[in-house]
């Protein structure tokens, strides 16, 4: 095998295996925009304390709930969920210490 074939081959072998890694960086570049905006609104809004938990009450991202004593923060859009318990639209802010006896 020549030098230019052995070149050839190495860059022939090297398209190949780039183009999956290029194919999810174009994906990534195209989402980007999208994460820029949400993150820019979110940052905008920051968190809204709402007291305690209403249960059936719509609660949006961003919003702060107290749960048995422990603090949670919406992380979707909209949800009706209860925190805690696998809801996966809340996320734990601070969770409930013992008492200071």
């Amino acid at each position: 095998m020549t030098d230019q074939e052995m070149a050839d081959l190495i860059r022939d072998y090297a398209a190949v295996r780039e183009r999956p890694l290029l194919e999810r960086l174009d994906r990534l570049e195209a989402a980007l925009p999208a994460l820029v905006a949400r993150l820019a609104k979110a940052e905008a809004r920051g968190l809204e304390h709402h007291g305690a938990h209403v249960p059936g009450r719509d609660y949006s991202r961003g919003d702060c709930v107290m749960l048995r004593g422990s603090s949670w923060v919406c992380v979707v859009d909209s949800t009706r969920e209860t925190p805690g318990d696998g809801a996966g639209s809340w996320r734990l802010l601070a969770r409930s210490g013992r008492d200071a006896r």
